[in-house]
């Protein structure tokens, strides 16, 4: 057999690929090569070839690789630099053309493989009806064939290299003997050099851009040869270098040989490094690179090192290789931890192990001395040794403990001295935290190693930790400058993301010589919001100075690529109507600019809001209303003594647009002389005060300059109108110069409202009892209610300006039913009297009226509707309650294109909840206003609200904290015309929330939900999520940062508000991880569903009030007469209706076709708790599940409490409370299998309050009565 030959089969065996390779993992037998000699190639690779011809980019010739391939020496790094400028059919003509014997014949045999995968079909392994392994052949395709030809080309190019036969040998070392009984498991971590997680991949032909032409050199993305090997040469070079330095005599071939040995070392002892339990995606896994780095370093960093890793998630070691050579282990390191372990024991009470350690290491310096000087000196030492020992022995409890803490102190000064760099960059990692709150140095990864030393021995002189790090910061921020004490106490409590924008700040001024105080540059990072301060920098190329941005930090919030031209300099009212015009309080029917704008820019100089966004849009909430309350009036009566009821107010009409349009109509039909006779006001004031929509207000001035003419007709004036409308624009809407705010309208829209208002002007007639002098009369009184209202909001917004705005827009509605009730006219006493009595109030006179909805009761809202108004109640006022509730029934859909599911992720802080909320979650409503964004119901975004309840492919997507604190939200949809690509409109987080963090815990969340979904439907093909940049400014600069893509529009509805004109890619899930998801995910489903036992099938539905006589049948065979509760259908019906009980209530029928025979029920609803009296949210109460005597036994109940564990959680309610009797649901809950299982799969844990009660079946039998409840994890 030939040597070549020989060789090669020893090398594919230490890689496993003795066996038959396919696409890129195994690709031929051993027994093939016999006839394969370095000049026969194969016939028939033409073929292959031509099959990939499509994928692979054009023919690249390629020199490089041939020369690299027949240099002598080192040539290994030389031929991966090769590879990145060939393609895939170069490649192999290279090999085939300069590769050795071995290289060759490899390549030859993988070529005459794929031929016949083209051929006959590519084999894979599949499972029969039974789950038993078959093989199956599936049609080859061009991109898996390409694939795996490129992957065994890079593994035949590295065939022969002294890097592969040091991978071979740590191989060999890791595999299994004769004589082992198990395999060593860390060979789990070798480098990949196979298969998707080998990152080889092969050079693509790319599609040619609109701008180049035919003669342009066509476009390819070259190939990579994944990260082993480039890693494997780059250490083999630093191996190498260091063993000629040592050995400058030795031979090539010795220093090959030994440096080939020490690779293989280090390689195999890099496998300890990660776990080889966890996935390549796992977040407690390293990269190839730091594994090897890893074994580099020395013994003890090695334990920290490995114990970070594999305990931390995601912790970020990526650069630990710049501490070999400067890890070496400590000498008093193991010393100094035995005794800080005994120091916990020892108290003034007990120091006896003190006091033994004293007498071990006096008696250890004796032997030592010993050793050291011999028998010549040995009486002495041993008299001495003696002595001190005795005395010692002598010493009270006071005088060890004071000798036992100088020790500690002494021993603790000498590791500190001794430690390593490593070793200190460890300690002051540690020193100062690892969570969210850690340093914002990283000292691992790149903090300078001056900077290490000098921090850590600042700290062992007894610099306070506070000081020592933040003079570290100061002087990582600002290399070279003087470090004042002000600079230090500036850089105080800075974060991490903050640095890195105050050191891109301190990087722009040396750039460009722009002199900036080092204090101040700390002070502008803290206020930019993008990553590299580029807002800051915008600002100041603009002309702002540090000072002005520093004071007006929230003009790095502004979503603008236009010149901001804020006053900085100007006087208050001039800041104000900036503001106000730059704001989003789409107010109209006259607010004065200056006092809109005082509020505004009072919320953002108190730090209340951090962008003009937030401080403004929820204003629109106080838009005047066409009808209402008059405050002022009804103040007035009430402190003048007067006794009001509600129901005896009339409420006052601010505006009546059908009689603005009337009196149009009449204007422009009255009789010629009445026309003549007419005089029209004329003043823009008086204008405004009788008209309050803008369209009527330009048909009036049209009107005003023709309204004589003998001629006139609705054609006149709407070609007069048309041609003002650009000027009208611009002088009434815009009014940049005027006074008073209008309604926010684009031209366009403008535009279309004209028309319309035409349209009604030309069908509208003033009535027989209705005269032109007498409308203008009172529609002017109407335009004084007007400027009533709004000089009592602007008044009571002022009061107000430093408090929550989710307070404000939450009491405003119910604030003249709570001055009437007696509450005083702040916002924080009409909340505490709105939490008692509002909805109350507010059903009971709309129902007196006749004016609740027409789709809704005062009983669905306080019985099926309870939980909404539990969660609606914590943001709007009553009337807004019931609106909301009434809009929701009248579109929502049962339908969800995604699933409800809660997603728990693990975090260094926590664990962080992820949910999909279900379509009938009201927390759709309410997620907007607690992050601060214009997603309510009466914002700029509420399409979004109707949207996600209305339509299938839309919803909602919320994150919560370890603590339950809503941390982010988006609303998100899916274009049927892109369905596999889900669509975030934007991310909205509350301010202060590490925003990378959100936007990681975004993306691991979503893949998970992805995931699972591939894995449990086999439909499912949703595999890209989107992400919007829009307002959302407290996460934008993180947004930012990710890769762009085409934006897909929202096409579900008319007119739904949308922040993702401009969208980045999210994540993007390959097909390896849906094939794996998909592979390993269905039969760990299935385990679970078969674990502990197979439970039956069941049918579910929800009960109704019609199914009277099914739970009266039902429950007559389950239980004895005297504990029957549902015998009177009348109360039964009023029960289902209270409380949500028809939500979380079901019947139960045993199979999948039947909907009549019935077996079972379980009744439950929202109660308050009484585990936690204090508790403000509800939770679910199971007061009741029966099953037939003859469907016991089968585990329905087990199927039962997994549909209710089901609805409680897509409902977002996090406990179930229920009385237990001591035989029956007790036991189960607490001791069987199911349970325990059913529990651990949905997230929730039992817990025990104890006996209640007692329970008497009527036959004498009496049980305990448990109180327990069921509670998320």
């Amino acid at each position: 057999m030939a040597k070549f030959e020989i060789s090669l089969r020893q090398e594919l065996i230490d890689h496993g690929l003795d066996k038959d390779i396919r696409l890129g993992r195994s690709i031929l037998q051993i027994g093939d090569l016999a006839d394969t000699s370095p000049n026969k190639y194969i016939d028939g690779y033409r073929q292959v070839f031509d099959y990939i011809e499509e994928y692979d980019p054009p023919y690249l010739d390629s020199p490089e690789l041939e020369e690299a391939l027949t240099s002598e020496g080192q040539k290994t790094r030389a031929i991966i630099s090769a590879l990145g400028s060939c393609s895939t059919r170069s490649a192999i003509n290279a090999i085939l053309e300069s590769g050795s014997s071995k290289q060759r014949g490899y390549l030859s045999e993988a070529l005459k493989k794929y031929s016949s995968f083209i051929t006959d079909g590519i084999p894979y392994e599949s499972y029969d009806d039974n789950y038993e392994p078959i093989e199956r052949r599936k049609s080859a395709n061009p991109d898996d064939i390409i694939t795996g030809l490129w992957r065994d080309v890079v593994f035949a190019s590295m065939i022969d290299t002294p890097e592969m036969k040091a991978l071979s040998r740590a191989r060999r070392w890791l595999q299994p003997g004769d004589d082992d009984k198990k395999l060593n498991e860390n060979i789990e971590n070798l480098p990949k050099t196979r298969g998707y997680y080998s990152y080889i991949f092969p050079p693509k032909k790319l599609p040619q851009k609109n701008s180049e032409i035919a003669s342009d050199k066509p476009r390819h993305k070259p190939g990579t040869v994944g990260n082993a090997f480039p890693e494997l040469a780059k250490t083999y070079e630093q191996i190498r270098e260091r063993e000629e330095r040592k050995h400058p005599d030795d031979t090539d071939d010795t220093i090959e040989h030994t440096t080939t040995l020490e690779l293989a070392r280090i390689i195999a002892k890099s496998t300890e490094y990660n776990d080889p339990y966890r996935s390549e995606r796992s977040p407690y896994r390293s990269h190839f690179a730091e594994q090897m780095a890893w074994a580099r370093l020395g013994d003890q960093v090695q334990r920290q090192f490995r114990g970070m890793r594999q305990k931390i998630r995601g912790i970020d070691l990526h650069n630990i290789g710049r501490f070999i050579g400067k890890s070496g282990d400590n000498p008093y390191d193991v010393e100094w931890r035995r005794i800080e372990k005994l120091a916990d024991t020892v108290t003034p009470d007990h120091v006896d192990p003190a006091r033994e350690y004293l007498l071990k290491k006096a008696h250890d310096d004796i032997q030592r001395q010993h050793r050291r000087y011999g028998n010549d000196v040995a009486h002495r030492i041993i008299t001495e040794g003696a002595a001190k020992l005795a005395s010692i022995d002598s010493l009270t409890d006071d005088e060890v403990l004071a000798r036992f803490q100088t020790e500690r102190e002494k021993l603790d000064q000498k590791r500190n001295e001794h430690m390593s760099l490593a070793q200190k960059a460890l300690d002051l990692h540690f020193k100062d935290g690892v969570d969210d709150d850690a340093t914002p140095i990283d000292w691992i990864n790149t903090a300078p190693f001056g900077l290490i030393n000098r921090t850590h021995k600042a700290l062992n002189r007894g610099v306070s930790k506070d000081t020592a790090f933040a003079y570290a910061v100061a002087e990582y921020s600002f290399p070279g400058e003087a470090i004042t004490r002000e600079l230090v106490e500036a850089c105080r409590s800075i974060t991490k993301e903050n640095l890195d924008k105050t050191r891109a700040l301190h990087a722009y001024s040396k750039e460009t010589g722009l002199a900036i105080d080092p204090i101040d540059e700390v002070r502008l990072g803290k206020v930019a919001v993008t990553y590299d301060s580029s807002d800051v920098i915008d600002l100041m190329e603009q002309g702002y100075s540090a000072r002005e941005i520093i004071e007006n930090g929230w003009l790095c919030h502004l979503d603008t690529r236009k010149t901001i031209d804020f006053p900085a300099r100007g006087n208050d009212a001039q800041k104000q109507r900036w503001c106000t015009e730059n704001g989003y309080a789409y107010l109209n029917g006259g607010w004065i600019k200056t006092s809109v704008g005082k509020i505004i820019l009072s919320r953002l100089e108190s730090g209340l809001e951090r962008s003009i966004h937030d401080a403004s849009q929820w204003l629109e909430t106080f838009q005047i209303p066409e009808e209402g309350y008059d405050i002022p009036v009804l103040k007035a009566r009430i402190q003048s003594g007067e006794q009001i009821q509600l129901h005896n107010i009339e409420k006052t009409t601010f505006y009546d647009v059908g009689l603005e349009s009337g009196l149009l109509a009449g204007i422009l039909k009255a009789p010629q002389d009445l026309r003549d006779r007419l005089l029209l006001p004329r003043k823009t004031q008086k204008i405004q005060q009788i008209f309050f929509a803008p369209e009527h207000q330009l048909l009036y001035l049209t009107l005003a300059d023709v309204y004589r003419d003998s001629d006139i007709d609705i054609n006149t004036v709407r070609d007069h109108a048309f041609d003002r409308l650009d000027a009208f624009y611009n002088e009434w809407l815009i009014n940049a110069r005027g006074k008073e705010t209008t309604y926010r309208i684009s031209k366009d829209d403008l535009r279309e409202k004209l028309l319309v208002a035409i349209e009604n002007v030309n069908n509208s007639v003033l009535s027989d009892d209705e005269n032109i002098t007498g409308v203008i009369q009172r529609l002017s009184k109407y335009g004084n209610n007007r400027k009533r209202y709004i000089d009592d909001a602007t008044s009571w917004l002022l009061r107000h300006v430093t408090s929550p705005s989710a307070r404000l827009t939450k009491v405003w509605g119910d604030r003249a039913v709570a001055l009437i009730e007696g509450a005083n006219d702040s916002a924080r006493d009409i909340e505490i009297w709105q939490n008692d009595n509002a909805l109350r109030l507010q059903l009971r006179e709309m129902t007196r009226q006749g004016s609740m909805p027409h789709n809704l009761t005062a009983a669905e809202v306080t019985g099926e509707f309870s939980g909404w108004v539990w969660e609606l109640s914590r943001c709007y006022d009553s009337d807004r309650i019931i609106r909301a509730i009434s809009e929701y029934k009248s579109v929502r859909t049962t339908e969800a294109l995604l699933p409800a599911q809660v997603m728990e992720m693990q975090t260094s802080s926590g664990v962080y909840k992820a949910e999909v909320l279900a379509k009938d979650d009201p927390r759709g409503m309410t997620i907007g206003i607690d992050t601060g964004c214009c997603m309510t119901l009466d914002g700029a975004s509420a399409s979004c609200i109707e949207s996600g309840y209305k339509h299938k492919n839309a919803g909602f997507f919320a994150l919560y904290t370890p603590q339950g604190r809503l941390a982010a939200q988006s609303y998100f949809y899916v274009n049927p015309e892109h369905p596999n690509v889900l669509v975030l409109d934007n991310i909205e987080a509350n301010q202060g929330r590490d925003t990378n963090k959100i936007v990681e815990i975004y993306k691991q969340a979503l893949s998970k939900y992805l995931l699972e979904r591939f894995a449990t439907d086999r439909t499912w093909n949703i595999d890209t999520v989107n992400l919007g940049t829009g307002y959302g400014d407290a996460v934008k600069s993180s947004v930012l940062r990710l890769p762009a893509t085409n934006a897909i529009p929202n096409n579900l509805g008319y007119d739904i508000y949308s922040d993702a004109s401009d969208q980045r890619l999210l994540l993007h899930l390959s097909q390896h991880e849906i094939a794996e998801s998909r592979k390993q995910w269905i039969p760990a489903q299935e385990n679970i569903e078969n674990t502990p036992n197979h439970l039956p099938n069941i049918v579910t539905r929800s009960i109704t009030p019609n199914d009277f006589a099914i739970i009266k049948e039902l429950e007559e065979q389950i239980y004895p007469e005297h504990i029957r509760q549902y015998d009177d259908k009348e109360m039964l019906q009023d029960e289902l209706k209270m409380n949500s009980m028809e939500t979380y209530s079901f019947l139960v029928a045993g199979q999948a076709d039947s909907s009549k025979d019935y077996i079972g029920y379980c009744m439950a609803y929202l109660d308050q708790s009484e585990t936690e009296p204090g508790r403000h949210d509800p939770v679910v109460y199971a007061a009741d599940m029966a099953i037939l005597p003859e469907a016991q036994g089968f585990h329905i109940g087990a199927k039962m409490f997994d549909e209710l564990l089901k609805r409680t959680s897509e409902r977002g309610v996090d406990k179930i409370e229920m009385h237990a009797r001591e035989t029956t649901s007790y036991s189960a809950l607490k001791n069987s299998e199911w349970a325990k299982h059913i529990l651990y799969r949905r997230g929730y844990k039992f817990v025990d309050h104890g006996v209640v009660d007692e329970f008497d079946d009527g036959d004498g039998n009496i049980e305990n009565l448990y109180l327990v409840s069921i509670e998320k994890i």
